[in-house]
């Protein structure tokens, strides 16, 4: 009896050695695959060579379908790989569903496996469920001409245990890996949104994201049109032919528009008749898709349109695709809800900015109507004031300032007696210290209304002169600012050649002799050059005579 015991105890040890250099094997076999696709055929090859046997494979329940899987098969079940299993049918289901070991030494009377043929190369066979954090996931099989044994199935539930935690590893971090992708992509969009002005340049981000975030293979905008009921294409991506640009979908009708009803995603397998009409079914058959859903554009409540997504193989979308889906959805509505409230506001603001004109070529023609000397003035030292500063760079909104000046440079002369602003004769010194002022009035009129506050440099300071012996503050040289100086040019020559109570115009060559007897003194000397040398030589003979 001593010696029975003595012989069983070797046995049960060199079986635990056994367990132990299986498990080192295969856990130093998986070191080098990061991946579920290298994972696979490592496991089962290991299995093999371990536990000396001809054939393996492991298989996977997909809960879409509710479907196993057979992920992959070696040896000689190879050609298994990629079988799927219906719901409740094969012997890996009811493996994984019964969370116990299967053991057979004659597999071709079981009568659970599904298409046996693929499996009677083998005698025997076992398989145990694979389960990581108490989810059980799928099943691992091995198969062998010779008779298994109880010792196979424990080795087989060591790999399973191994194996079962390295996939799980694999998918987090391939979970995590596929979420920080969906962030940068949607953080992308958010970008363009928020940056780009072109919805034509946000549609083709979002189509282009939104294509490699839903493994699609095309996808289209469809705009709503109320006052119509139609939507009309948009933007595309994808498609193989053009017609999808000149297709138009009612709304009420098929799958788009019974999607913008019922608001929320719909599918082609959600209703018996997805197409609109036999034109769209045609475009889209010709395309070779099999699936399609549409998800309405919602933004505050409104309906935008409908974003479309496109298989060309059969596909079930899971939740967390839809939910995808729906997040590219807010995005897109969000997008051509932002360029529709800036095109509003530029309207707005194009209609404001032209009632500002507006206002202000009123207030200047009320001053020419008061001051009839100076009728027509403003607007020709406006255009005039624009040829001149365009010559030194003054572009855009400071050109717009620069125009509302012009045309407000005299407002001042609102503040001056009728008696003394049209007196026929000279002025006296009294006279002309009151009509010294109209720059300060221009001031004290203007400064309280911010939108023409930039544009009080020529009202306040077109009469100050080169030499600092202008009115009203004495500036001198550059501390003038470069609009009046502009201004203050213009200005002169159309005062000298324009004709008035008390004077006819000047010859233009009078005029000419003036500006430049006055370089230095009441202007700037590089404004007169450029005026008289790129300006004037341009301007008709009618506005130079």
């Amino acid at each position: 009896r001593r010696f029975i015991a003595i012989k069983q105890d070797v046995s049960e040890r060199e079986q635990r050695e056994r367990a132990l250099t299986v498990v080192a094997n295969v856990s130093s076999a998986l070191r080098s695959a990061r991946t579920r696709e290298e994972m696979l055929p490592v496991i089962l090859d290991q299995l093999i060579e371990q536990l000396d046997v001809e054939a393996a494979l492991l298989a996977i329940h997909h809960p879409v379908g509710d479907e196993m899987v057979i992920e992959l098969g070696r040896g000689l079940w190879q050609q298994a790989s990629g079988e799927h299993i219906p719901p409740g049918k094969g012997l890996a289901r009811w493996v994984m569903d019964g969370d116990q070991a299967y053991l057979s030494n004659d597999i071709k009377s079981e009568k659970r496996i599904y298409k046996p043929e693929l499996f009677i190369q083998c005698r025997s066979s076992a398989g145990v469920p694979l389960s990581a954090e108490n989810q059980k996931f799928g099943a691992l099989f091995i198969g062998s001409q010779r008779a298994l044994q109880e010792r196979d199935v424990r080795l087989l539930r060591s790999v399973a245990d191994i194996a079962a935690n390295a996939l799980h590893r694999s998918a987090l971090h391939e979970e995590t890996r596929q979420k920080v992708y969906q962030l940068n992509a949607l953080r992308t969009i958010e970008q363009t949104i928020n940056t780009s002005l072109d919805l034509r340049v946000t549609f083709s981000v979002i189509l282009k994201q939104a294509n490699d975030l839903l493994g699609s293979q095309a996808l289209a905008v469809f705009l709503s049109r109320p006052h119509t009921m139609w939507l009309e294409q948009a933007a595309n991506y994808g498609f193989m032919g053009k017609e999808i640009e000149e297709l138009r979908l009612h709304i009420g009708r098929g799958l788009a528009g019974q999607s913008i009803l019922e608001r929320c995603i719909l599918s082609s397998e959600d209703t018996p008749e997805p197409f609109e009409s036999s034109s769209d079914q045609r475009i889209f058959a010709a395309e070779g898709f099999q699936s399609f859903f549409s998800a309405p554009l919602l933004v505050k409540g409104d309906v935008k349109g409908v974003l479309l997504v496109f298989q060309r193989q059969s596909f079930t979308a899971d939740r967390e695709w839809r939910e995808i889906l729906q997040t590219l959805a807010t995005q897109t509505a969000i997008a051509i809800d932002n360029h529709e409230m800036f095109d509003r506001l530029q309207r707005s603001t194009a209609n404001l900015t032209v009632a500002y004109n507006e206002t202000i070529e009123g207030w200047a023609k009320a001053l020419e109507l008061r001051d009839q000397e100076t009728e027509g003035h403003s607007q020709r030292v406006m255009q005039l004031t624009i040829r001149l500063a365009d010559e030194f760079g003054i572009r855009n909104e400071d050109l717009q300032h620069l125009v509302r000046g012009a045309l407000l440079h005299d407002i001042g002369k609102m503040g001056i007696p009728d008696a003394i602003l049209n007196k026929p004769g000279p002025l006296s010194d009294e006279e002309m210290q009151l009509v010294r002022k109209h720059p300060t009035h221009a001031y004290e009129m203007l400064a309280s209304i911010k939108y023409l506050q930039p544009a009080l440099e020529i009202p306040y300071c077109h009469h100050e002169k080169w030499d600092g012996t202008g009115y009203p503050r004495g500036l001198k040289g550059e501390e003038i600012p470069l609009a009046a100086r502009i201004f203050a040019v213009v200005d002169v020559w159309d005062a000298l050649t324009s004709d008035r109570p008390y004077r006819s115009a000047w010859p233009r060559k009078k005029a000419l002799e003036y500006l430049r007897e006055q370089t230095g003194k009441h202007f700037d000397p590089q404004v007169v050059e450029v005026f008289l040398e790129r300006v004037l030589p341009q301007l008709p003979h009618s506005e130079t005579e």
